[in-house]
Parts: structure tokens; sequence; C-alpha cells
């Protein structure tokens, strides 16, 4: 499953070719991903909106639009693949344009034979939502319901507000619990999956099936650490 760094990852790289550009039209081959609107809801909320932005939240990639302020949540889950194709007609002007790359990210599938739903832009480009088991989805937010979705999760591992402080805190809360499981709450701490969370308590020396309360001032700091070093890497 995608987690914060390969989002963060695929964030980073739609950012710098997503934004300004214009919807034409989608194509939605899945109802159930862009589930529960409609496809024509949803088809007609998408049409000649622009980007103006590309975020993330917790495993969540968000891209908002004007001229309607909507932002369309994109969820990998476990084998869902987004890929960028820049138009296939640039570089055919007497001035070359600088040549935008073929960008993919998430679960590596055959990027046709899964494909669920697919964006076009006024310029030829195209963005397709990949996923061979179905789980992933593609949601149309308004302010309110990215609100409400910021709040669902905890802080983000990397923001320089969680501090050791917060994870001291949050940890307290739960002294009962065991350590992988806290860790992988979103509603504690977001972004964190299966795999980072055993690459992080590896690199702490902390199995993963102790509970809270049996974690050393030391340990809990070695694995704050190790948190963010192993997320950055």
């Amino acid at each position: 499953m995608p987690e914060l760094p390969e989002v963060e990852t695929l964030r980073r790289e739609l950012r710098e070719v997503l934004p300004g550009r214009k919807i034409k039209s989608v194509v939605v081959l899945t109802p159930k991903t862009i589930s529960p609107l409609t496809t024509r809801q949803f088809i007609s909320r998408l049409r000649n909106q622009k980007v103006i932005s590309v975020e993330r939240r917790a495993k969540i990639l968000l891209i908002s639009f004007s001229p309607r302020p909507i932002t369309l949540a994109i969820h990998l889950k476990m084998t869902g693949q987004l890929v960028y194709y820049p138009n296939q007609n640039q570089g055919s002007t007497l001035k070359p344009a600088k040549v935008e790359p073929l960008i993919i990210g998430g679960h590596p599938e055959d990027p046709a034979k899964y494909t669920r739903a697919i964006l076009y832009f006024t310029d030829g480009a195209t963005l397709r939502f990949n996923d061979l088991r179905r789980f992933g989805w593609l949601r149309l937010f308004n302010a309110q319901e990215i609100a409400k979705l910021h709040g669902h999760h905890g802080p983000e591992p990397l923001a320089p507000s969680f501090t050791i402080q917060t994870f001291h805190a949050i940890l307290n809360h739960y002294p009962k619990r065991k350590l992988k499981v806290l860790l992988l709450d979103q509603t504690l701490i977001a972004g964190l999956g299966n795999i980072y969370v055993d690459e992080a308590c590896f690199a702490a020396r902390i199995k993963p099936n102790r509970r809270v309360a049996t974690l050393t001032l030391s340990e809990t700091k070695n694995l704050f650490v190790a948190i963010k070093r192993i997320l950055k890497l």
C-alpha cells in the first residue's frame, strides 16, 4: 500500500505539472471508484475546472480546483496508481517547450488493464487512475468536507509541529495499546502504514508488539527520531 512517502513523492511530481491545467472531459470506467456520486454528477462537477493546487493529507492526495471551490481527494489504498501522460504533441512548435515527464505513482500495474477513471485536460495531457483490487477511491469534497478530513487525521509526522512532546502525549494517552496498533491509527498520527512502522521500530530496536507502557523515555526518543528519519529517507 502506498504510504506517506509514496504519496508525498507523487504530490511533489504532480505539483510541477498539474496546476493551471483545465479539465476538458472525464471518463469513469468503474462507477464504484467515484461513489457516492453518480458518473454524471462526477463528470459535470469536474468539467471545465482548472487545477490550482496539489496537496496531501496523510495518505490522501488532494487536487483543488477553481472556479468551483471543490477538491478531488484520491486514496490509492492497496493497489491504486496514478499515471500522468503529458501532451504527446508538445515540442512540435518552432520553439519547443520543456518536455514533461511521464509520472507514475502508486502500485505498479498495467497502465490500461485496470484503469478506473481518466481525466482529460484541454492541452492533451491525461491523468489515469488505475486500481487492480478496486479498493481505491476518488471523492469530490467541498470546503467543509475537507476540513472534516483534516480534523479526522492526527498530526503529520514530518511537520514541525510534531515534536517529541506531541509524541509523548499520544503514547501516554494509550498505555495499554500495542505499539504498532497505535502507530497505525490514522486519527493519532497521519500517514504511517505497515511498511514504515516496521522500519521505524526496527531502526529504534523496539519490537512492534510491545505495550506502549513498557517503553522507556530513551526508547520513545529513539522511535521518534527513527520515524522522521525513515520517512525522510
